[in-house]
C-alpha cells in the first residue's frame, strides 16, 4: 500500500458484534459532525470476493483514524485484537497516533480494567450511552493531531529496562542460584533461601545497600553464580548474600533491588526528563512478571520472590524485615512452596506430544505440520533443515507436500510453511495459509510460523507481513524457530507493537553504566588515563591510546567481534588485536557491593602508513559493543510476545545510538549526572555492508584528526 495516498475514510469504527448497535449510533454522531467512517455494518468496507483480514487491512490503512469501541466484550474478540494491533502497527510506522479508545462501561473504575498494556497510553474517551455529554468531546478527540511520541513522553522505559534486566542478569543467575547457594561456604541446610528476592519499594528508591535501609539484615558476602560471556566481555556473576535474625534464629537469602530502578528514579528526581515515575514503576513490575514466567525462561520459574513493599510503612508487619522474614519461613517449611508458588506460569509445548481435539477426535495431532512447495528444490532443502531441527528436538510433526486441504492442517499444532516467490505460485498453499491465519485468529492464539526464503521485506506479501516470521536467508533460523515453538502458543496480544524502548535503553546506559568505568576509580585510586597507561606498560607498548570507549551498535544489531579474525579476513584492512581488560572499577548501589566494571583496550594496526592520520602504523583504543543491542537481539529473536519486529529492531537499535549521544551532550546530563561526552563514542553502522573494523577506523581517523586526548 502506498502510504502517500490520501486515506480515503477519517474513522474506521472497530466493536464487537454484541455493541453493533451502540457502535451504529457513535457512526451517526460523527457523520452528524461531518466525519465519514467505515464499519462492519456498512456496505463499503467487505466488498466481495476479498478476504476478511484484507478488508480489515484495507480500512485501517485508508482511514485516518481507527476508532476501537473498548468493551468487556469486545476485548475478548480476537477480530478487535486484530484490528487494534493492525492499526498500532500502523501508527509505529507513521509516527503519528492513528488509533483512539472509547471505553465503555458501567462505571468508570471500568476503564483502568479495560485499558492494558500500551492501550493504557492512548489517547481516550469514557462515555455512558445513557448521556449524550461525550459526543463533542469524541468529536475532538477525533480531529485532535497527536505525535505518537507523545503517548510516552519520555518513551517506554520501563519494557526497554525489564528485557535488558532479564538478558543481561536474572537470565544467567536464577538458573544457576540454587546450585550456586549449595555449594558456597555459607550454606545452611534448613536456613538458607535458594530463591532470589528482588526488592521493588513502593517509591521506586534503590537504597545503595539494603541494610543501609533496614538495619536487622546484614551482609554476609559474596557468593560466585556463573560466569558467561556476555556483550562480548567475559563476566563473572555474584550476588550478595545477606542474613535476617529472628530470636536465637539466623536464615539467610540473596536479595538486591533491581538496578534499572535507578534509571527511573534519577530521571525522574534529577529532572533530566519527563517521566511519570509511578506509570513506569507499574508498567516495570508487570513486565518483569511476564518475561520472567516466559516460557522461554522455564528454567527460571520458582526461583525467586518479588518483594514489594513501603519503605515508609509504619505498621511492623508491613515493613521489609517481616515480609522476607515470613517469605523465607513460608519456603522452608513448606514442602510444597514450589507448587504453592504464587507465580502462576503456563508450561510450554512438550516435545514429542500428540493429543485428540475435540473437533477432530479421530486425528492425531503432532507438534508440527510442515508445508512446502515440493517442485522447488530449494525450498524442500529448507524443509529438510526444519525436519532435522524439530526431530533433533524431539518434536513430532506431518509433512505436507503442498496439496492436501484444509483438514491437513488440523494434524500439526504449530503451523510451519516455507514460503518463496516461487512457492507463492502454487495457489492452494497460499489458501491453506490464509486458513491457518484464520483459524489463528479465530482462535486467539498465534500458531502459524512462516519461514520465507530468498524474499526481502519488500517482498513479503501483506497476509504474511502480520504474523511473525522468520528468514531461511539468515544464519540461525531453525534455532529461533525451535526457540518460538518452545515458548508456546500465545494470544494475539502478543502481536502489540513493543513501542519505544531504545528511550529506557538508552537511559539504563548512560546513568547505570557509562560514567563508572569512565569516571570512576580502583581501589588503588587510579583513575581511567593510569589504567590504560598500566595497560600500555604491561604490554610493552610505544604507541599511544586513545582515551575514549568506542561503543559499537550494529544494525542488525548482532553480536560481531570487534578484534579482527585473521583465519577468515587475512587480507582485511585495519587489524584489530584484543590487548585484555584495564583494572577494575568496583562499585555499590542497588543493593549490589562492589560490582566489577571493566574496559578492554585493543591495538589496531595498518598496512598502509596513509590510512592513520600523521603517518601512524597503530593506534590503542577502549572499545566494546553496547550491551541494549543484545537485548534488542534477543526481543525480536527470543521473545515471539516482545513485539519488536525485524524491521522495528533496526530503527531502535539507530534510536538508540542517537538518544546516547544526544543526551550525554546535554546540560541538564553534564550537570546532574557526568561529563563524560568527550570520553565516549556511539558507533553505529550497516554490518550488512560494512565491518566493524572499518566502522571503527573512520571513526579514529576523525579523533586523531582532530586532536584527541592520547596516552602514552
Amino acid at each position: 500500500m502506498n502510504l502517500s495516498v490520501k486515506p480515503n475514510y477519517d474513522v474506521f469504527l472497530v466493536h464487537s458484534e454484541a455493541d453493533k448497535e451502540t457502535t451504529i449510533y457513535i457512526d451517526g454522531v460523527l457523520s452528524k459532525a461531518g466525519i465519514n467512517c467505515i464499519a462492519s455494518f456498512k456496505d463499503n468496507l467487505f466488498p466481495p470476493g476479498r478476504e476478511i483480514f484484507e478488508n480489515i487491512q484495507h480500512a485501517v490503512e485508508n482511514s485516518k483514524v481507527t476508532l476501537v469501541l473498548l468493551t468487556n466484550e469486545s476485548k475478548s474478540s480476537p477480530w478487535v485484537t486484530l484490528e487494534t494491533i493492525l492499526a498500532l502497527e500502523k501508527s509505529q510506522r507513521l509516527k503519528q497516533v492513528c488509533i483512539r479508545l472509547l471505553l465503555l462501561g458501567t462505571e468508570k473504575s471500568d476503564e483502568d480494567k479495560l485499558r492494558v498494556g500500551i492501550l493504557e497510553s492512548l489517547p481516550h474517551l469514557f462515555i455512558d450511552v445513557a448521556s449524550s455529554e461525550w459526543e463533542h468531546s469524541l468529536v475532538e478527540l477525533i480531529r485532535a493531531p497527536s505525535a505518537f511520541t507523545d503517548i510516552l513522553p519520555a518513551g517506554n522505559i520501563a519494557l526497554g529496562l525489564v528485557y535488558s534486566l532479564v538478558v543481561g542478569y536474572y537470565g544467567y543467575v536464577l538458573p544457576e542460584l540454587k546450585t550456586a547457594l549449595e555449594r558456597s561456604r555459607y550454606y545452611v541446610p534448613k536456613k538458607t533461601s535458594l530463591r532470589f528476592f528482588i526488592l521493588l519499594p513502593h517509591d521506586s528508591r534503590p537504597y545503595t545497600t539494603i541494610t543501609d535501609y533496614e538495619k536487622r539484615i546484614k551482609h554476609v558476602g559474596k557468593v560466585n553464580v556463573t560466569q558467561e560471556i556476555h556483550g562480548g566481555k567475559p563476566r563473572e556473576y555474584k550476588v550478595d548474600l545477606y542474613s535476617i535474625k529472628h530470636d536465637a534464629l539466623e536464615y539467610y537469602f540473596v536479595a538486591e533491588y533491581p538496578n534499572v530502578l535507578n534509571t527511573m528514579y534519577q530521571i525522574q528526581h534529577q529532572g533530566i526528563a519527563n517521566i511519570e515515575l509511578g506509570l513506569q514503576m507499574a508498567r516495570f513490575k508487570f513486565a518483569l512478571r511476564k518475561v520472567l514466567n516466559n516460557a522461554v525462561h522455564e528454567n527460571c520459574h520458582n526461583t525467586y520472590n518479588i518483594m514489594e513493599y513501603n519503605a515508609t510503612a509504619s505498621v511492623e508487619s508491613k515493613q521489609l524485615y517481616n515480609l522476607v522474614l515470613n517469605k523465607i519461613r513460608e519456603e522452608l517449611l513448606d514442602e510444597d512452596a514450589e507448587k504453592n508458588s504464587s507465580l502462576v506460569t503456563i508450561p510450554p509445548l512438550t516435545p514429542g506430544s500428540t493429543v485428540q481435539p475435540s473437533e477432530c477426535s479421530n486425528v492425531q495431532v503432532h507438534d508440527a505440520i510442515i508445508i512446502w512447495s515440493t517442485e522447488d528444490s530449494e525450498d524442500s532443502k529448507v524443509a529438510e533443515n526444519i525436519k532435522s531441527a524439530l526431530t533433533a528436538h524431539r518434536y513430532t510433526f506431518v509433512q505436507d507436500v503442498g496439496k492436501s486441504y484444509f483438514s491437513s492442517l488440523k494434524a500439526g499444532r504449530w503451523k510451519i510453511f516455507v514460503i518463496s516467490k516461487e512457492g507463492l505460485e502454487n495457489n492452494l498453499q497460499k489458501f491453506l495459509y490464509r486458513a491457518a491465519k484464520a483459524e489463528s485468529i479465530n482462535k486467539n492464539r498465534l500458531f502459524v510460523i512462516p519461514v520465507l526464503r530468498g524474499m526481502n521485506i519488500q517482498e513479503v506479501p501483506d497476509f504474511i507481513k502480520w504474523v511473525t516470521y522468520l528468514s531461511a536467508d539468515e544464519e540461525g533460523y531453525v534455532d529461533r524457530l525451535i526457540q518460538t515453538m518452545k515458548g508456546g502458543e500465545m494470544p494475539m496480544e502478543a502481536k502489540l507493537p513493543a513501542g519505544d524502548v531504545a528511550t529506557g535503553l538508552a537511559w539504563g546506559f548512560i546513568l547505570n553504566y557509562l560514567p563508572i568505568p569512565l569516571l570512576g576509580k580502583c581501589e588503588d585510586n587510579t583513575d581511567l588515563t593510569d589504567r590504560i597507561r598500566k595497560k600500555l606498560q604491561e604490554k610493552a607498548l610505544s604507541s599511544a591510546c586513545i582515551k575514549k570507549l568506542y561503543i559499537t551498535i550494529p544494525k542488525t544489531c548482532k553480536t560481531i567481534a570487534i578484534e579482527t579474525n585473521t583465519e577468515k579476513n587475512p587480507n582485511s584492512g585495519p587489524l584489530i588485536e584484543n590487548l585484555g581488560r584495564l583494572k577494575t572499577v568496583k562499585f555499590t548501589s542497588s543493593g549490589t557491593v562492589n560490582r566489577p566494571y571493566e574496559l578492554i583496550m585493543y591495538r589496531m594496526t595498518t598496512k598502509e602508513t596513509m590510512l592513520l592520520p600523521g603517518s601512524r602504523t597503530e593506534i590503542c583504543f577502549l572499545a566494546e559493543q553496547a550491551t541494549p543491542s543484545f537485548t534488542l537481539f534477543n526481543m525480536s529473536t527470543k521473545y515471539s510476545n516482545a513485539g519488536l519486529s525485524s524491521e522495528y529492531l533496526v530503527e531502535q537499535a539507530r534510536d538508540f545510538s542517537e538518544l546516547c549521544t544526544k543526551y550525554i551532550a546535554g546540560h541538564d546530563f553534564k550537570n546532574k549526572v557526568a561529563d563524560i561526552e568527550n570520553l565516549c563514542r556511539f558507533v553505529y553502522f550497516d554490518d550488512e555492508k560494512k565491518s566493524v573494523q572499518d566502522s571503527l577506523l573512520d571513526e579514529i581517523k576523525k579523533d586523531l584528526s582532530s586532536a584527541a586526548d592520547l596516552v602514552s
